[in-house]
């Protein structure tokens, strides 16, 4: 101890007259620690030739913090702002942790002080341990230390201490109790401040280990997304070795559900799987696994982290460990939760099985990378103001994750928001999403279910693959952002429950909110940060006029100033403004403003109170005396559109005139900045400007034009539809031609690109029609679409049949209700929920049969007989298949007939009775034949190429499968393709083409996967299985056998359950494993019986021969 007194001088250096001392063992001389740390941040700006200014703004302080910091006029600056600092002048490591640790290596005047919060609450005063006993004073330490420097309320300290019952003199115990703290920490109590609301502690990220992991995960963040795994991987592991255990492992409840603790503890679990990350892109994952071990005993059932373990054990040919981590995850979540682990968990499970070996965590090697999505809307120029509201905002890059920007309508918010998304996109290498919530339009808030998909879509998940539910696609959301860094922009947003669903679980996102509301609750239980938006102050107001106006403003500065004023410097009005005096430039600014000045006072009756608004409502009436007769009416009609935004055919509907008039228009109104023209031609409409437009609108007009647009939409589709679809022409509705023309959809890729681009339009034009008194329309739409939202977008089809069915319960129309309910029930079916689907099957036969509509209850006792079959019993839905077939024949439906003999094809064929199964499907095939559907012609060749394989016709079965290849290529049928492909692999290896086989069955898993196909990839993995063992390779078809009983554990198929158990059976029966050989034939032959297939009896012929053969004779 008394040599630290006596320090050898070795050097000193000389910054602003100061001699700064540095002893032999490298430490600063307490008392010049601040002008060394200066004198160093001077050194390397003048080197990267940075003014202070410039460093400053990139360090988010004031210029004179700067200044003060370089000549060491601040005895103590704050460890975050001398980080800020130092991240700006892009030091390297080494340089950045020496100078960091002169800060508090020698603690000046006051004491050494360490504080442990990551585990057991652990307190050193100069190197010695302080045994605080006090369970108060404990609570009081560990609320400093978790906010490290942020002031802690008084009321957190008052909850923390006694929870819901504290006592009258609460505040003052509180007092009492920092006061000893105070006097606990001797010298170093010093740091302990009263802060106005409450207490804080000035410690630097050498005195906490909380804030030490903090500034570690976070510069390791930056490597990483710098393109430095290397140094990421070690920052990673240096902030990861800060933790003894979960935050505050021996404090109470209250203390370790602070919402700072749990957030630590989110923080770990993000840097700990960015950590696999790093690891594993440096072909190091082996480097990852101690640390995702030890954190997976912590979080026993936190999925993102065992997924991480899994795929480093994997990188590191581990694979059987791999899948141990999987399987007993899996027990542990029967057990607890009764859950199955999620999808994001069971892929990699299914890429490990596949044998993928990942390059990285985030992309393994047999999977495309990452969609990353770039979705900002081009920012607004130019920008004017908002430098406290920019410096908010960039707080969500160290501490916060939410932040609110509220303010009034018009005064900029998504102009704030964006054009900070644009400066800080950089720092989000993940992407980027936009959402516009539409929390205030009247009639269609995006709802979070639709929100959830469109986020999800934007990071690449196929729409097959999204949840049902709005909680389920929640935690679909977080477990897709998990370990990623993406910038979320969510605008417009009405009210904090339509938020809360889409926030992110774990550190590294953040996510802007824009909203008229201040979302009290998101600040309340989410933590976010507030940022007001109040009106720009009248310098603003003018730098953004004279911007606008460029030369002609610099004449008449007062006229500007004027025109300010006029607009109640409100954004959105001063660009409208600008728009109507460029529009006029032959009219002097004075007199323009003269004029516009009695206009204002002729409204002054609705500036209730120097209501803004007001001044909104008063320049979009001066614009609109700027625009000619017919694009003031068609602006006026463009605010009925209930969808986000159109095209000129949909304006031309609303306004009764041609598409081309119609796009000249748009484009008036946009030079008007009444709408906005988006990247693929469509136009939308600020809410503000949509409500000004609306209420213009007379009763009669407003009427005409709805009347119009959902005729166009209607005819629209059934266009497109016929285009895509013409066999069934006749189940869909007759619907009257569109009153105003049409795109040309005559080619299916228009029609398809043409449903596609409005999908999201239709949608609201349904709900809309539902709720405002056109049922019919929402019916009719509802039954043209159904075939075009089969094909995936089972969301948007339950959305618009539920309106259709509330739509047709208004109308008492019994038909119409039938025909939702059907629908209800096939979207159900798609997804997967058999006993809902059946319910409103059931429902909708019952109403079918009510109104006399024969053909509409065959359809439904034909889709009633695939949801029996999909569940595996083969007798009933054969029964439902013939009832169909029958009245079908009634009706003379052909397209009906064909679906109910493939389907009894299919029925017959699982229960053994082949000759009636090709009888079924040679019938099918002639029907289609004669009516033209491509389609079932596709569906008939391989069904019957199904029958003769199982007779054993190998070369006539490969024959029709390749028929029905080709057919199904033709009509760009890929699922077919991908059935006929593994159809066309199963059979050939009794041909001996055995590689061919191979490589076809391969083709069909890639196509299944991409299509989100999870039955048909268990198809193509037990092809895979059976192929591998006729050429001797066991242990591959285990690995195959394996991935299809996951696969179709999941997708439901116990046919194909069954036979990836007798593969395994085969499998682990040749690799000498007889016992779990035995285990999977019972499963299989288990299967195979309840399910009454005739594979029961072979496979029980071939377990009963192998015990024959496992028995020895008697007598030895």
């Amino acid at each position: 101890m008394m040599a630290s007194r006596h320090r050898t001088v070795l050097h000193r250096d000389h910054y602003h007259g100061r001699s700064i001392q540095v002893c032999e063992c490298g430490t600063v001389v307490g008392e010049h620690q601040a002008a060394y740390v200066g004198a160093a941040i001077h050194r390397h700006r003048s080197a990267a030739g940075l003014t202070q200014q410039e460093l400053a703004r990139r360090a988010g302080l004031s210029v004179r913090a700067v200044r003060d910091i370089e000549q060491g006029r601040i005895g103590r600056p704050r460890s975050r702002s001398v980080r800020g600092l130092l991240d700006a002048l892009a030091l390297s490591v080494q340089e950045h942790e020496a100078l960091l640790s002169v800060l508090t290596a020698a603690g000046g005047s006051g004491g050494q002080l360490r504080i442990g919060v990551l585990g057991p609450l652990d307190v050193v005063v100069n190197g010695s341990p302080l045994d605080i006993r006090s369970e108060r004073q404990r609570t009081v330490v560990a609320l400093l230390a978790l906010q490290h420097g942020r002031t802690v309320p008084v009321d957190d300290f008052v909850d923390a201490l006694w929870g819901d019952r504290p006592p009258r003199t609460a505040r003052n115990l509180v007092q009492l109790y920092v006061g000893e703290v105070r006097a606990l920490l001797g010298p170093a109590g010093h740091t302990v401040r009263f802060a106005g609301l409450g207490y804080a502690a000035e410690l630097s990220f050498q005195e906490v280990d909380l804030a030490r992991f903090e500034d570690l995960e976070t510069r390791a963040q930056a490597a990483w997304t710098d393109g430095h795994p290397a140094q990421a991987a070690e920052l990673y592991a240096d902030a990861l070795r800060c933790w003894r255990g979960p935050a505050l492992v021996d404090a109470g409840d209250r203390l370790r559900q602070h919402p700072a603790a749990i957030a630590a503890g989110q923080r770990r679990i993000a840097a700990t799987v960015a950590y696999a990350d790093a690891a594993i892109a440096l072909g190091a994952g082996e480097r990852a696994i101690p640390a995702l071990r030890a954190l997976c005993r912590e979080e026993p059932l936190q999925e993102a982290v065992h997924g991480r373990l899994m795929l480093a054990l994997a990188a590191a040919d581990e694979r059987a460990a791999a899948l141990r981590v999987f399987a007993d995850l899996r027990a542990v979540l029967a057990d607890e939760l009764g859950v199955e682990p999620g999808a994001a968990l069971a892929d990699i499970h299914l890429r490990i099985l596949r044998g993928a070996r990942p390059a990285t965590g985030a992309a393994p090697a047999d999977r495309p990378a990452r969609r990353i999505p770039a979705q900002l809307p081009a920012a607004t120029s130019p920008f004017v103001g908002r430098t406290p509201q920019l410096a908010a905002l960039d707080q969500l890059l160290t501490t916060d994750s939410v932040a609110v920007v509220a303010g009034t309508a018009g005064a900029g918010k998504t102009a704030l928001a964006v054009h900070w998304a644009h400066l800080v996109a950089e720092k989000f290498p993940d992407g980027q999403l936009y959402l516009n919530l539409r929390g205030y339009d009247p009639d269609t808030p995006l709802d979070p279910a639709d929100a959830l998909a469109r986020l999800l879509t934007g990071l690449g998940v196929p729409g097959a693959d999204l949840a049902l539910t709005v909680d389920e696609r929640a935690a679909q959301l977080r477990t897709e952002l998990a370990g990623r860094r993406v910038l979320m922009l969510l605008d417009n947003a009405g009210t904090a429950e339509q938020v809360r669903p889409l926030l992110p679980g774990t550190a590294g996102c953040a996510v802007v909110v824009t909203s008229r509301d201040d979302l009290a609750g998101l600040v309340a239980t989410q933590g976010a940060r507030r940022v007001d938006l109040d009106l720009l102050r009248e310098d603003e107001s003018v730098v953004l006029l004279r911007r606008l106006l460029g030369t002609r403003a610099q004449a008449s500065l007062d006229a500007v100033v004027a025109l300010a004023r006029q607009c109640a410097h409100l954004p959105l009005a001063l660009r409208v403004a600008a728009e109507l005096a460029a529009a006029r430039s032959q009219t002097p600014l004075a007199d323009l403003v003269a004029e516009l000045a009695d206009h204002h006072q002729r409204l002054r009756s609705l500036d209730a109170g120097g209501d803004p608004r007001a001044a909104v409502a008063t320049v979009f009436s001066w614009s609109m005396r700027n625009l000619s007769a017919d694009d003031a009416r068609t602006f006026r009609l463009l605010g009925l559109h209930p969808g986000a935004d159109l095209d000129p055919y949909a304006a031309a509907a609303l306004a009764d005139t041609t598409p081309r008039q119609a796009g000249r228009t748009l484009a008036a109104l946009g030079r008007a900045h009444l709408t906005q023209a988006n990247d693929a031609g469509r136009h939308g409409m600020h809410d503000l400007l949509r409500a000004y437009a609306i209420q213009l609108c007379g009763e009669r007009e407003r009427a005409s034009a709805y009347g119009r647009l959902l005729d166009f939409y209607l005819a629209t589709a059934a266009a497109a539809m016929d285009v895509l679809h013409p066999a069934e022409a006749h189940r869909r509705p007759r619907v009257p031609e569109s009153p105003t023309p049409m795109p040309d959809l005559s080619a299916a890729a228009s029609a398809l690109a043409w449903l596609d681009a409005e999908r999201p339009t239709l949608v609201a034009v349904v709900a809309y029609a539902a709720a405002h008194g056109r049922g019919s329309h929402a019916i009719r739409l509802a039954t043209v679409l159904f075939r075009y939202l089969e094909a995936s977008h089972y969301t948007d089809a339950l959305i618009i049949y539920r309106h259709a069915l509330a739509a047709a319960r208004l109308d008492g129309d019994r038909a119409a209700q039938a025909h939702a309910l059907h629908g209800l029930g096939c979207f159900h079916f798609k997804c997967g929920q058999f006993d809902l689907a059946a319910d409103y099957l059931r429902t909708a036969r019952r109403h079918f049969r009510h109104v006399g509509d024969r053909g509409g209850e065959a359809r439904a006792l034909n889709n009633l007989g695939s949801v029996e079959q999909r569940r595996g019993r083969y007798g009933p839905a054969a029964d439902l298949h013939r009832r169909a077939l029958n009245r079908y024949l009634d009706v003379g439906d052909q397209l009906g007939q064909v679906r109910a003999l493939i389907n009894l094809g299919r029925d017959e064929y699982q229960l053994g009775r082949l000759d009636a199964s090709a009888g079924h499907v040679q019938r099918a095939l002639t029907l289609c034949r004669t009516i033209g559907d491509a389609p079932g012609d596709g569906d008939a060749l391989e069904r019957l190429g199904r029958v003769e394989h199982r007779r054993g016709h190998h070369s006539r079965a490969a024959e029709l499968y390749l028929r029905s290849l080709r057919q199904y290529q033709r009509n760009g049928d890929r699922s077919g393709e991908a059935s006929a492909m593994a159809s066309l692999g199963v059979v050939y290896p009794e041909l001996g083409r055995h590689t061919e086989a191979a490589d076809l069955l391969r083709q069909a898993e890639t196509m299944f996967r991409e299509l989100g196909d999870q039955n048909g990839e268990g198809n193509a993995r037990n092809g895979l299985g059976e192929a591998a063992r006729a050429t001797g390779q066991h242990a591959e078809a285990l690995d195959h056998h394996t991935a299809a009983l996951t696969l179709t554990t999941i997708s439901g198929a116990r046919d194909e359950q069954a036979r990836a158990h007798a593969g395994l059976g085969h499998a682990h029966d040749a690799l000498g494993s007889p016992t779990d050989a035995g285990l999977h034939f019972g499963r299989a032959v288990a299967l195979y019986a309840n399910l009454r297939m005739p594979e029961a009896e072979t496979l029980r012929a071939h377990v009963a021969e192998r015990r024959r053969r496992a028995t020895p004779p008697p007598g030895r």
